[in-house]
């Protein structure tokens, strides 16, 4: 598999070395994690949850396989209403306030994600964006660990 971007890769390579079956993307956009971890739910015969309050429809129709679900909808309302058990991966990559961050981290914390990423955490220019604030509040609070990839506008990861 060949991506244009790195992290991608490591969100392929990640969720590949923990062998995840289910994975939920809070944030379709493009599409380019989308097809990523499609590839790894074709390996581990899983299936990706990938989630947008927009329709997304070029990425839909490019990428609709058995292996992935797209919902569409507030990504922490849905949470709440999940009803289908643990997850074993979570990235986070929809509305990149700090609240909004916060608040998916609190909310599908209680499906067990193995490991969590979360995309933006640095801006354009380096600095620190509210992505990485949110991830900053939510591991001090629980004892978790973090750590940040300074690529292309960054990508936490909490463990």
């Amino acid at each position: 598999m060949k991506f244009s971007f790195t992290y991608p890769y490591i969100l392929y390579s990640s969720a590949l070395a923990i062998k995840a079956k289910i994975m939920v993307e809070l944030g379709t956009g493009t599409g380019m994690s989308t097809e990523a971890l499609t590839e790894v739910a074709k390996i581990t015969d899983g299936l990706l949850y990938s989630i947008d309050i927009a329709k997304c429809e070029e990425t839909r129709n490019r990428l609709q396989n058995k292996h992935l679900v797209f919902l569409m909808g507030d990504s922490i309302e849905i949470g709440k209403q999940w009803d289908k058990g643990s997850i074993d991966f979570l990235f986070c990559d929809s509305d990149h306030s700090l609240e909004r961050v916060y608040g998916e981290l609190v909310t599908w914390e209680k499906y067990n994600p193995k490991i969590i990423f979360v995309h933006d955490t640095l801006f354009a220019d380096g600095n620190i964006a509210p992505p990485f604030k949110a991830i900053e509040k939510y591991v001090a609070e629980r004892n978790k660990h973090f750590v940040n990839f300074e690529l292309l506008h960054g990508l936490g990861i909490i463990f």
